[in-house]
């Protein structure tokens, strides 16, 4: 006897621990087994509010930050379209409208359209409408300029290609001669 118990009464003490160890294991098996499925739920959650945020950033950029050119768009194409003689003017106090006048640029001369000239829109004396609207462009957005009867259909399928959407003015008051097609790049809104 050992503490007052016998060798059967050891032998129900180390019965009833095991018992107990096996309940604790169980009990820990279990436990993990939700932590682990908890776990999970909130990883997934955090993927559905991680990919929100990147459509909602991806969103944001398109609509506040700098327009960009889809140059291979654009070139493929401009390389199809017939040829005329081409003028960039775009809004000088507007960078964006800058830039993307030098991309419509760039792209024009990799199309093998020759370099069109690109400069910005001088205000007419008194003038007081938004200034694109002096060279008969929309006053935001990019618009392709003709007179009747140059073909303006390949630039403005090119641009429209390179920018998801364009605006076309045909024989306005500002409008180029004929055989000229002008690129007008006016603010982004």
């Amino acid at each position: 006897m050992i503490w007052g118990l016998s060798l059967h009464g050891w032998e129900d003490v180390m019965r009833i621990s095991l018992a107990i160890v096996g309940v604790a294991g169980l009990i820990v098996g279990l436990s993990t087994f939700f932590v682990v499925k908890l776990q999970r739920e909130e990883i997934r959650l955090s993927n559905e509010r991680i990919a929100a945020a990147e459509l909602e950033t991806a969103r944001i950029k398109k609509e506040f930050g700098p327009r960009n050119l889809d140059w291979n768009a654009f070139v493929t194409a401009l390389k199809g379209a017939a040829q005329v003689q081409l003028e960039i003017l775009y809004v000088a106090d507007d960078s964006d409208s800058m830039q993307l006048a030098q991309q419509i640029q760039l792209a024009c001369s990799a199309a093998g359209w020759g370099m069109p000239t690109r400069n910005p829109i001088h205000r007419p004396p008194g003038w007081s409408e938004p200034l694109a609207m002096a060279v008969d462009g929309q006053p935001s957005g990019v618009t392709v300029v003709s007179r009747s009867p140059t073909p303006d259909d390949g630039i403005a399928a090119a641009v429209a290609a390179g920018l998801g959407g364009v605006s076309k003015h045909t024989n306005g008051p500002h409008a180029p001669p004929i055989g000229t097609v002008r690129i007008v790049v006016a603010p982004k809104r």
